[in-house]
């Protein structure tokens, strides 16, 4: 064998096939590695680009948000004054307990008394625990999203490989032997349970305006509303809560071949279905129980409840950005659909990837984040401010 002029046995001429094999596989995989550099190298600078984006937005989001939650007339809770006017004789609608009424009134029975301040207290206690409760759920759905959004952002080697054909937050939480992956497990599971555990629906949120009657409810508590409001209310609680549970405990793996394809139509199907009750009831619960939306740019009075007060604007503003995040979530996951569903060829990046995922996780912590506010608007009432005994005394001679 005659190689660059030079003449070689034939073992020679094997070992210099041999030689050039790998001098070719050498060279393959250099090419291979520099490959794979430049593409975790471009994904960090999409990472990069889309957590400068995400500031930016959050930014301006919180922003309009607060310009719209103080506007018009910042929220004022003024539905003591008018009752304060019609009882000329009451000097505070809800004063502190200083046994100083100024009720001239003949003392009601003992027990009349003692009935509606348990009642107050009660209810009192339990919007106290159910405030604690969701405040602990939504963070913990805030902390289920956080390593996994990291890990996705500036360390993109370490996500799926299709994570540019499914652009979900389950995508990179799949592996609960990641440490992203447990952390979203156990976080977010607790969420439900917690939420569970508080029945908030109950507690932090006013009856339906429409369904209220003041005879048959004249403390106007959710718990005492018709069977219908309450049937609404547990499953607006329960389903959602134990869907969340499902979507941590079950996930939606890249491999679905077998039975893990059960796994993957369960948790995508409870997901969005959990995401879209939990947003409906909300919107319900501000417009046909509350006559938020109506009343938004209004400082009048809503027909039941009086002018909306600063933490139902900012229920407001929260769930129509939550409509926002989920509308721009549905229509991306629609666009990556129709190539990993219908197989059509379309372009998909690790920046479209991002982007889908960085809206599921603002749709998720959105919704988490309404009960905490209804959660802090129940401690921050007018009536608040007034002992339980006074409270009820003011009921009893208001009538």
């Amino acid at each position: 064998m005659t190689y660059r002029g030079q003449t070689y046995t034939p073992f020679e001429s094997a070992e210099l096939e041999d030689d050039e094999e790998d001098e070719e596989s050498e060279g393959w995989l250099e090419e291979l590695e520099e490959y794979y550099e430049e593409s975790v190298t471009k994904k960090a600078e999409s990472g990069r680009y889309c957590f400068f984006i995400i500031w930016v937005v959050g930014i301006l989001t919180l922003a309009v948000a607060a310009l719209l939650v103080v506007i018009p007339g910042f929220g004022a809770d003024r539905r003591g004054v008018e009752v304060a006017h019609e009882y000329g004789e009451i000097t505070h609608l809800y004063p502190e307990v200083d046994n100083s009424h100024t009720i001239s009134a003949p003392k009601p029975p003992w027990w009349q008394f003692d009935t509606l301040a348990s009642l107050i207290g009660l209810d009192r206690q339990y919007k106290l625990e159910a405030c604690i409760l969701v405040v602990l759920s939504f963070c913990c759905v805030w902390g289920s999203t956080l390593l996994s959004m990291h890990v996705a952002i500036f360390w993109p080697q370490f996500v799926p490989k299709d994570f540019s054909e499914k652009g979900t937050l389950s995508n990179v939480s799949q592996d609960v032997e990641q440490p992203h992956g447990r952390l979203f497990t156990v976080a977010l599971f607790t969420s439900g349970l917690l939420n569970i555990c508080g029945m908030y629906t109950f507690w932090l949120y006013r009856a339906w305006a429409p369904w209220w009657n003041v005879e048959t409810n004249p403390l106007g508590f959710p718990t005492f509303q018709s069977r219908a409001e309450r049937r609404w209310r547990t499953a607006w609680v329960i389903i959602p809560s134990v869907g969340f549970m499902f979507t941590a405990a079950i996930p939606s793996l890249s491999d679905t071949s077998g039975y893990k394809f059960a796994l993957m139509m369960v948790h995508n199907v409870l997901a969005p279905l959990s995401m879209a009750a939990c947003i409906i009831m909300e919107t319900v619960q501000l417009q046909f129980g509350e006559n938020a939306f109506s009343y938004f740019f209004s400082d009048l009075p809503t027909p039941v409840y009086g002018p909306l007060t600063g933490f139902q604007r900012a229920r407001v503003v929260t769930v129509m950005l939550a409509w926002g995040c989920g509308a721009v979530f549905l229509g991306l996951q629609t666009y990556l659909g129709l190539g990993s569903a219908l197989g059509m060829k379309i372009k998909t990046n690790h920046l479209i990837g991002l982007v889908s995922m960085s809206c599921e996780v603002g749709g998720m912590v959105l919704v988490g984040l309404l009960p905490a506010i209804a959660g802090f608007g129940t401690q921050f009432e007018g009536k608040i401010e007034a002992g339980v005994i006074d409270q009820a005394w003011h009921l009893i001679h208001a009538g």
